[in-house]
């Protein structure tokens, strides 16, 4: 579906496939089994989820994406793009295998996947029409489609559009780094290795010091520290019952996204992000709809200086 007039909120770039959770008490270990309490359809990576809650929550999300395979998984998919409402050209190739994605989520907040990101599939980022870049405020883009992305990213760039970037834990890495630099505004990581708030201020402070503007680094249950290279704070997740964790960092980065494109003050969007993403974890499913539950919860959320 195309929105030829209508200015687009945000626009994602990035690999698209069908995917499920299925929720387990815990991990499982290897040559065991177990059964499963609960599961859930989505769409796939990253990009998707965020481009689908945004939607959800009333923006206009468009979405560049790989093409897909001429099969009922394809078929499937591409009706379901199409009734979220996103827009974007999604095509449909017969030398292609859509892939597919299998999580296994459990009650601690960890999971384990497997998926099929082959590189037959991946190429044809290259050349997905980039024309809905013109036409958007933000643009989202995640490391790991690199260098798929650079056709898209080249684009934001000079369109002056500005970019939202996930790097996830690759703050060490000199290339994503370098990339980072030149075309992202807006910059997400997290590290597993997070012991303290010193911790996310440092990876907070390298970021800035390459140039990004607003810097987003995420500790998990330690919270969301965030910076402009003039205020920095933290914002402090409630207590959930986790269900779900799967997604929850995408549910984050489009939470983040709606309050800038509704010109809301870092902080208010930055708690909302946190709000959204948590209350995202007590349901199966990265598809977040209780967009008004947290509105209200961010309000009660604690927020400090750092």
């Amino acid at each position: 579906m195309e929105l030829k007039s209508a200015e687009l909120d945000v626009v994602c770039v990035g690999m698209v496939t069908p995917a499920e959770v299925y929720v387990v008490e815990e991990i499982l270990e290897w040559n065991t089994g177990s059964k499963w309490n609960s599961r859930a359809d989505f769409v796939s990576d990253d990009a998707a989820i965020v481009a689908t809650n945004l939607a959800t929550w009333g923006l206009k999300a468009g979405l560049i994406c790989n093409s897909f395979g001429e099969d009922l998984a394809g078929h499937n998919l591409l009706v379901e793009l199409e009734d979220i409402g996103l827009a974007g050209e999604f095509l449909l190739n017969s030398s292609l295998r859509t892939p597919y994605e299998i999580v296994i989520s459990d009650s601690f907040g960890g999971r384990t996947y497997i998926w099929d990101r082959r590189d037959d599939v991946l190429k044809t980022l290259f050349e997905a029409s980039t024309g809905l870049i013109g036409r958007a405020k933000y643009c989202y883009f995640d490391w790991y489609d690199l260098p798929y992305i650079f056709p898209a990213i080249r684009d934001a760039k000079s369109n002056d559009v500005p970019v939202f970037f996930n790097i996830e834990d690759k703050f060490n890495d000199s290339e994503i780094m370098s990339v980072a630099s030149e075309y992202a505004t807006y910059v997400q990581a997290n590290s597993s290795d997070l012991d303290s708030v010193d911790s996310m201020r440092n990876i907070a402070e390298l970021l800035i010091s390459k140039g990004v503007l607003v810097a987003i680094v995420t500790g998990a249950s330690k919270g969301c520290f965030v910076s402009d290279g003039v205020d920095s704070f933290i914002v402090r997740p409630p207590a959930v019952r986790v269900v779900d964790a799967n997604g929850a960092g995408a549910v984050l980065s489009a939470g983040l996204m709606y309050g800038i494109c509704h010109d809301w003050n870092l902080r208010d969007a930055c708690k909302f992000a946190v709000a959204a993403a948590s209350k995202k974890c007590e349901s199966v499913g990265p598809r977040f709809g209780a967009f008004d539950q947290a509105l209200s919860l961010a309000k009660e959320l604690d927020l400090s200086s750092a």
